[in-house]
């Protein structure tokens, strides 16, 4: 059965244990534009290996210190979770907290300032305010 084409699932594969379809093989695939010194050896990398390397080194060795820091506080019975969770209340949410009331104080401070309860005062208000971007609107556009 030399030459013969055997049948299977993905279709007819030929023969090519007899010589004259072993001679007729192709070659091995080549890339047309590979790009590669005239010594034939592989272009450079884009970087050296050694200094990209350092970046990672710093990453794993803070992994690793994170680690033993949650080990060793485990231990005492303080975690890292009581100290970030006490850090986050008192300072983040306690701040922006405080934060809030103080800028909600200060605006009320002013505006009572400004209320008299009179309606020809807010008459005059809206007025005034209505000039000034007149004004404004005459600025720009002389400039």
């Amino acid at each position: 059965m030399e030459g013969a084409a055997r049948s299977s699932l993905l279709g007819t594969i030929p023969d090519v244990t007899t010589p004259d379809r072993a001679a007729t093989a192709p070659d091995a695939y080549v890339r047309p534009h590979a790009k590669r010194r005239p010594s034939g050896e592989p272009p450079a990398l884009p970087r050296a290996i050694n200094t990209s390397g350092k970046w990672w080194l710093a990453l794993a060795l803070s992994v690793v210190g994170l680690w033993v820091a949650v080990a060793l506080t485990r231990r005492t019975g303080m975690t890292l979770d009581t100290i970030d969770h006490a850090v986050l209340e008192r300072v983040v949410v306690q701040g922006i907290v405080a934060a809030a009331v103080d800028v909600v104080r200060g605006v009320g401070v002013l505006v009572r300032g400004a209320q008299s309860g009179f309606v020809r005062a807010y008459a005059l208000l809206l007025i005034g305010g209505f000039a000034a971007l007149g004004l404004y609107f005459l600025i720009v556009s002389s400039g």
